[in-house]
């Protein structure tokens, strides 16, 4: 296990298995390509831990836009209208695998994500890391 103090603001004293540390490791190493850059960014569909002592703001109406969290098309909507709101001034990083097995490896992303299948077939991929696609 590794602290995940060193990849993850707010994170020290938390251990992580190699898997997750190595996916926040890629997560803090992009979000600073993009901050370089003077854009915002938001993270879908998860990785709400990620905004907790962050210095940035979430510019999304939501920190975790999973389907449970957006149950309702208005809902999921609100996040769509901002997310095509902020075209051109916000990278949009999607992770390419599931959070849920990261203890087991990495598995690959499916299509159940609504806020993922929305973001990928109506925004253009401009960069991609080990762990995540960028999107704008």
């Amino acid at each position: 296990t590794q602290d995940l103090g060193t990849v993850l603001a707010g994170g020290c004293g938390i251990l992580g298995n190699p898997n997750t540390y190595a996916v926040l490791e890629d997560l803090q190493e992009a979000v600073q390509r993009i901050q370089s850059q003077s854009k915002t960014y938001c993270i879908v569909p998860d990785f709400s831990a990620h905004w907790i002592q962050s210095r940035a703001h979430n510019p999304l109406p939501v920190d975790w836009p999973q389907n449970i969290e957006l149950p309702t098309a208005a809902l999921q909507s609100r996040v769509e209208e901002r997310l095509n709101g902020s075209r051109g001034r916000m990278v949009v990083l999607v992770q390419k695998f599931k959070t849920d097995y990261l203890a087991q490896g990495i598995v690959s992303m499916d299509d159940s994500f609504k806020i993922v299948n929305f973001v990928t077939q109506n925004f253009r991929k401009v960069d991609e890391t080990r762990y995540f696609a960028l999107y704008e």
